[in-house]
C-alpha cells in the first residue's frame, strides 16, 4: 500500500476513555508495519517512539 515504512501513532492513551487497542487495530489494518502508543502528558511511549523512528530511519 505504501511505497515507505508507517509507523502508526495512537495518542491519549493516558485517558480512561482511551481504546487504544482499537486504535492499533485500525492503524495496522490501514497499513502501518507498527503502531507506538504515547501520553504526550505522562511521555509514557515516548522512548518507544523515538527508538522505532531510529530504527526505520
Amino acid at each position: 500500500m505504501f511505497n515507505r515504512t508507517v509507523i502508526g501513532v495512537a495518542t491519549k492513551t493516558d485517558l480512561p476513555t482511551a481504546s487504544t487497542q482499537r486504535a492499533s487495530r485500525f492503524l495496522l489494518s490501514a497499513g502501518a508495519a507498527q503502531v507506538v502508543e504515547i501520553s504526550a502528558v505522562t511521555a509514557a511511549g515516548v522512548d518507544e517512539l523515538r527508538s522505532a523512528l531510529a530504527i526505520r530511519a
